[in-house]
């Protein structure tokens, strides 16, 4: 500890002249004080106008303080499903625990001892559950390298049996410690009689009336010759059976199947391989699907005057997308009634001279149907100029010409890819009717017509949109050679089908209108936070969240949970934690304005069997893990021994380093305390020998 100043030290040098100056002052001359009272006092006054004088320097107290920390030993354990899946499942819960325990009270006696948990999650309190769904071992390490970086680490000890499903090899992740890592081998490496259900891989939607694919991947172990026999059920009910000859040892087989989607709704199946004399861990052996299964087909009517070659090459590319139906006629055989079953309408060269179909149009309109037409020399250009398409056609019957189509880049109502959008210069030229088109300022243009050599304004493919109705308009037949030309270059219809599927999403996608919404998962996995959104919206269509949200999450026994939704922003969100393993209801409600809206809806909880596919220890991995990390593998049974093997390593050891500290002089309470003293002495002294 030593004394600084700001100011250079010799000036101490006038705070000691100018203290003493001051002093002779006052008790220089004869004061009538006795000769060793007057000194006393002088003293005083010396010491306390002297310190005053210093602390104007400014003087710092330089400290230098020597600290010892002591190695940080951490223990990581696994706290997953798979340690336990084994025989030995009651001695790691029991006595494999106890070991832990008495090595961590021998540690802490000359370490640091910090302790974790891991599996999904990472906890600073050992979990001895055994119960976590998913291991990822190396955010046990990105842990470590965030909590104890520029610490003194001796070395991490990690208990696991190196299985891991999550997350990256720890093998890698492991490269940026820069201490010795341990591995505790658990678990049991022996191939035992199993017979596993691997891998089920499906798509979460389907559409009613179509099949779903299932791939199912089987695994058995130490049963060749036997059969495995697999069931799919729903309910009560079963929807699949298949046996499977088992001709290996060690047998893999996948199988690749489909299934009807017959109901609307989340559909819930359970694949199931029976188990087999002697299996050592069935519960592998069933896996829970969930499909949610989608009225979303839309159906599209083809509606022509005439047979043509259009109506093909358009029926193909709609027949492309599961999202779609199509039903053609010709239109002197529909039935208007049967209008309602649509959801959009292609008119190939209607109306007509031929076909005029008035009360076709007053149904289509009623319906709000979107349209697309298609022109050509067959149309009644009076009757469809009455038709509010966003275009009006002046035309003399008969007369036609060829146009090739040039993208408007101005085009805002849906993105074409990059190999489209260069594309459409080849395309063979379409035939038109000749006329005068004149388009509504409500109308956007895809393609304009290019005419030889010269480029025009005038619209080739159109979009217009009203409050009530959307609809299209191409302005010549023979898109045909269009698809034919994209095999021609591309040996595919891509460019086409991509044009066409978006014209028809555009058209036929309808607008959420409702005020109250609620969004959010329909499958969540069994450690999944239930989490969902929602939006209110005022008669202006402005989101509002001043009311409150209540909801009810109902479960299979009709038992309610209700919530209130979080308001956040301008709209709303429910965490409602997690839910046990089923199908599940929902029924939100909100009151605006006198009016109160609902919304319901379904979402299910599947099961997290990911643990239990496979149970074999991958002590491999745990003794690559420890030598890449200078560390060693042992075993639960030598676990006494590692303290003696840490107390040997020269590199974990204690670190003593030392730390500056400068603080004004002036701060100190103490300095404060002195001047006061000596004052109060003189003060004190002087008024007992009869002066002030």
């Amino acid at each position: 500890m030593s004394i600084t100043t700001e100011y250079p030290i010799w000036l101490i040098v006038f705070c000691i002249g100018f203290a003493g100056l001051c002093t002779y002052l006052l008790y220089g001359r004869d004061s009538g004080f006795p000769i060793r009272i007057k000194f006393f006092l002088a003293f005083f006054r010396f010491m306390v106008i002297f310190i005053l004088t210093f602390l104007l320097l400014n003087p710092l107290l330089k400290s230098l303080f020597k600290n010892v920390e002591k190695p940080i030993i951490i223990i990581a354990q696994d706290n997953t499903s798979s340690v336990c899946a084994g025989k030995d499942s009651t001695y790691y819960k029991i006595e494999y625990r106890q070991k832990i325990t008495e090595l961590i009270k021998g540690l802490e006696n000359k370490y640091v001892v910090k302790t974790f948990s891991f599996g999904e999650k990472i906890s600073e309190i050992i979990s001895w559950t055994f119960s976590e769904k998913e291991t990822d071992i190396s955010q046990i390490f990105d842990e470590i390298n965030i909590r104890f970086a520029n610490q003194n680490v001796g070395a991490v000890i990690l208990a696991t049996d190196g299985i891991y499903n999550k997350g990256a090899n720890p093998v890698f992740s492991s490269s940026r410690l820069n201490f010795p890592v341990y591995t505790v081998a658990l678990g049991d490496t022996s191939l035992k009689r199993d017979l596993v259900l691997k891998k089920v891989a499906y798509n979460r939607v389907a559409y009613l009336g179509n099949h779903f694919p299932l791939e199912i991947a089987i695994e058995a172990h130490e049963f060749a010759g036997e059969n495995a026999r697999l069931k799919i059920t729903k309910g009560d009910s079963t929807v699949f059976f298949t046996e499977v000859k088992i001709d290996a040892v060690n047998f893999n087989f996948n199988l690749p199947l489909e299934l009807a989607a017959s109901q609307k709704g989340i559909q819930h199946f359970t694949v199931r391989l029976e188990k087999l004399e002697n299996e050592t861990n069935p519960g592998n052996n069933s896996f829970e699907v969930y499909i949610e299964v989608l009225d979303g087909r839309q159906k599209i009517l083809l509606l022509m005057n005439a047979p043509h070659p259009d109506i093909k090459a358009m029926r193909e590319t709609i027949d492309l997308s599961d999202n779609y139906e199509t039903d053609v006629f010709l239109a002197s055989d529909f039935k208007i009634q049967e209008i309602k079953k649509y959801n959009l309408v292609i008119l190939h060269e209607l109306p007509s001279l031929k076909n005029p179909s008035p009360g076709l149009f007053n149904s289509i309109t009623q319906e709000g149907l979107p349209l697309i037409y298609i022109l050509g020399n067959e149309t009644d250009w009076n009757q469809f100029n009455k038709l509010q398409t966003g275009l009006n056609v002046n035309a003399s019957r008969g007369k036609t010409g060829e146009c090739q189509p040039t993208l408007n880049k101005n085009f805002s109502l849906f993105t074409l890819s990059p190999e489209a959008r260069n594309f459409f210069s080849f395309f063979p030229p379409l035939q038109i009717p000749l006329g005068n088109y004149k388009v509504t300022p409500s109308a956007q243009l895809l393609f304009y017509q290019k005419i030889g050599m010269v480029e025009t304004e005038q619209p080739l493919i159109l979009f217009n949109s009203t409050s009530d109705k959307k609809n299209a308009v191409i302005s010549g037949e023979g898109i045909w050679r269009w698809r034919l030309s994209d095999f021609l270059h591309h040996k595919n219809q891509n460019i086409f089908n991509e044009i066409f599927l978006k014209t028809i999403q555009y058209l036929s996608l309808k607008e959420n209108k409702n005020k109250f919404r609620i969004s959010g998962k329909n499958n969540f996995q069994e450690n999944e936070a239930v989490a969902f959104d929602a939006l209110l919206y005022n008669e202006s269509m402005e989101p509002v969240n001043e009311t409150d949200v209540n909801f009810e999450i109902i479960n299979a026994e009709n038992k309610k949970f209700p919530f209130v939704f979080n308001k956040t922003g301008k709209g709303y969100h429910l965490d409602a934690g997690i839910f046990p393993v089923g199908d599940y209801t929902y029924e939100g409600h909100v009151k605006l304005s006198d009016k109160m809206y609902s919304v319901k809806g379904e979402f299910n909880i599947s099961p997290l069997q990911i643990e239990a596919i496979n149970t074999v220890a991958d002590h491999q991995l745990l003794f690559n893990l420890a030598v890449k990390n200078q560390g060693e593998l042992i075993y639960p049974s030598q676990l006494d021994s590692l303290p003696e093997i840490l107390d040997k390593r020269k590199d974990i050891v204690s670190v003593s380093y030392t730390q500056k500290k400068l603080s004004d002089v002036i701060n100190l309470k103490w300095i404060f305390f002195i001047l006061i003293s000596f004052l109060a002495i003189e003060w004190f002294v002087r008024k007992r020998n009869g002066s002030y």
